[in-house]
């Protein structure tokens, strides 16, 4: 019999090592994809109809986004007090800079002229300090005759888009008269996922004047997101079963089955935990071929960025019997 448990004991310790040596080689695999994929830059590139896709790059972590806001005087305070109180972590920052040229006019003709509330039946001469509301306008080039209007436009790509008006009317004693007309100001943005996982972002800015629709040039856009973002989460139940191996204080190897309750994980995906903690359950030891109350401290997933094997778990598990004895297996295990 002590032949038979050295051969288990050893198979058993050969199998942990190999599966070890399997998930590491894994995770090496999935961290060099993951810095890859990190590293490379979406380019920023203007499309037709307005459009342009954002250059999209991953950061670190929140405290990266937190400086791009900072930088552009937004306070980072109230969005992340507001965040705790919903639950919720900062993510993604996407930053759309939309221009509209400005413009400087010299010696421009009126746009449109309207009737003067001015008086208008004295005269006085040309150069005359007298300001009275008796005064007469006198202009050579006729601008007496009525109010002088004035188009305000933003002129974006091709087009003006209307910003307003501006008249001024000669005869009166406060010549100057301002319209600006109310406007609304749009940024759309849509967001997609590559074959790796890359955020690929498209954004339009628009403003609307006078009921109708301008398309803004885009010059500048990005977006930043943390790769693979995680937290920890205190309750978020999973059940388990799954097989080890290992060995007993016996002296004997050890193989049991058990089901184990995990409370809290860490991960990206809540759905799919990265590492579970704090499993309690029970099982059957084969060995002694008697029940057990088993401790799982965690709980990692093996492939937890393959789409093929999604809820394959790997981690101790601690057996305590009923006659005292105390196994410890390596064990695999399946979320249900």
């Amino acid at each position: 019999m002590e032949t038979k448990y050295k051969i288990i004991t050893g198979a058993t310790v050969i199998i942990v090592f190999v599966l070890l040596g399997f998930i590491l080689k894994m995770q090496y695999d999935i961290q060099q994809k993951q810095k890859q994929i990190e590293q490379s830059i979406i380019e920023f590139k203007k499309l037709e109809e307005g459009i342009v896709r954002l250059e999209s790059k991953y950061v670190n972590s929140s405290k990266d986004l937190e400086k791009v806001l900072s930088g552009l005087g937004v306070d980072v305070d109230t969005i992340k007090k507001d965040l705790r109180e919903q639950g919720a972590q900062l993510e993604a920052v996407a930053v759309v800079i939309g221009t509209t040229g400005g413009y400087n006019g010299k010696n421009l003709p009126s746009d449109f002229k309207l009737p003067s509330v001015g008086i208008g039946n004295n005269t006085t001469t040309p150069g005359s300090s007298n300001s009275s509301s008796n005064a007469v306008c006198l202009s050579a080039y006729g601008y007496c005759d009525g109010a002088q209007g004035l188009n305000l436009f933003e002129p974006s790509e091709d087009i003006k888009i209307p910003f307003g008006s501006v008249t001024f009317d000669a005869a009166t004693e406060k010549p100057w008269s301002l319209q600006v007309f109310p406007r609304k100001y749009y940024s759309v943005l849509s967001m997609s996922k590559d074959n790796n996982g890359r955020t690929i972002a498209h954004a339009k800015m628009m403003i609307e004047s006078q009921g109708q629709r301008y398309t803004i040039g885009v010059n500048e856009a990005y977006y930043k997101e943390v790769l693979n973002p995680s937290r920890f989460y205190w309750w978020n139940p999973r059940i388990t079963g799954g097989v080890g191996f290992g060995f007993s204080t016996h002296g004997s190897a050890s193989s049991m089955v058990s089901l184990q309750f995990y409370p809290s994980s860490y991960a990206s995906n809540k759905a799919r935990p990265s590492w579970m903690f704090f499993g309690v359950g029970a099982g059957y030891e084969f060995v002694s071929k008697s029940p057990v109350a088993t401790v799982a401290p965690v709980m990692y997933n093996a492939f937890p960025n393959s789409n093929l094997i999604q809820n394959l778990y790997v981690g101790p598990v601690v057996g305590m019997g009923f006659d005292g004895a105390v196994h410890v297996n390596g064990s695999m295990n399946i979320v249900f």
